[in-house]
C-alpha cells in the first residue's frame, strides 16, 4: 500500500471515529435530556392535580352550601361533579408518584381526610333534606369540617412543598448540565500531500 492510500485511510478512519464518538455523545445527552424533561413534566402534573384538589373540594363546598341555603336539588349535581372529579385527581397523583415514598405516605394519610370530608357533605346534604335548614346549620357550625379541611390544606401543602423542591432541583440541573451537542467550529484544512 502506497504511502498516500494509507493517509487517506487513516483520513477516513479518523473521521468515522470523530462522527462516531459524536454520534454517542449526543445520544446519551438526548436521553438524560428526555428522561429530565419527563420528570419535569410529572412534576408539573401532579402540581396540577393537587391544586385541582383543592379547587374541587372549595367547588363541592359552594354547591353544598348553595343547596343548604336554597334546597334546590339542581346544586347537588354540581357537588357529586366535584367530588367525582377529587376521586380521578387522587388516582392520577397515585399513578405520578410511584417513587416517592414520602409523598406516598401523605396521599395514604391525604385519602381518608377525603373520605372524611365527602361523608360530611353527605350528612350536611342528608339533615338539609330530612330535617330542614336549621338542622344543616348545625352540622355546619361544628368544628369537625374545619379540621379536616386544615388537615387536607396541610398535606396538599407539604406535597406541593415536595413537589416544588423536585422542581427546583430539575431546574437546577438543567442550569448546571444543559443539553450539549457537540459540534466542529471554527475552520477545517486538510492538507494534502502532493503529489511529487
Amino acid at each position: 500500500m502506497h504511502s498516500f492510500d494509507r493517509k487517506v485511510l487513516f483520513g477516513f478512519v479518523g473521521a468515522l471515529t470523530v462522527f462516531l464518538v459524536v454520534g454517542i455523545f449526543s445520544y446519551f445527552k438526548t436521553q438524560d435530556f428526555m428522561a429530565t424533561s419527563r420528570q419535569s413534566v410529572q412534576i408539573h402534573l401532579v402540581l396540577e392535580n393537587l391544586e385541582g384538589i383543592l379547587r374541587d373540594i372549595s367547588e363541592a363546598k359552594g354547591s353544598q352550601r348553595d343547596f343548604i341555603i336554597t334546597g334546590k336539588p339542581a346544586f347537588l349535581q354540581a357537588c357529586q361533579n366535584s367530588v367525582f372529579s377529587i376521586d380521578e385527581k387522587v388516582k392520577n397523583i397515585r399513578k405520578l408518584i410511584r417513587e416517592g415514598a414520602g409523598e406516598q405516605a401523605k396521599l395514604e394519610q391525604l385519602n381518608p381526610l377525603l373520605v372524611q370530608e365527602i361523608d360530611f357533605f353527605k350528612k350536611t346534604i342528608a339533615a338539609r333534606r330530612d330535617g330542614g335548614f336549621e338542622q344543616a346549620l348545625q352540622l355546619i357550625q361544628g368544628a369537625q369540617s374545619m379540621e379536616t379541611m386544615d388537615k387536607i390544606h396541610q398535606l396538599v401543602a407539604d406535597v406541593l412543598a415536595e413537589e416544588m423542591k423536585l422542581s427546583d432541583y430539575q431546574a437546577v440541573l438543567m442550569q448546571k448540565n444543559p443539553p450539549k451537542f457537540l459540534t466542529l467550529s471554527g475552520r477545517v484544512s486538510w492538507r494534502i500531500p502532493s503529489c511529487s
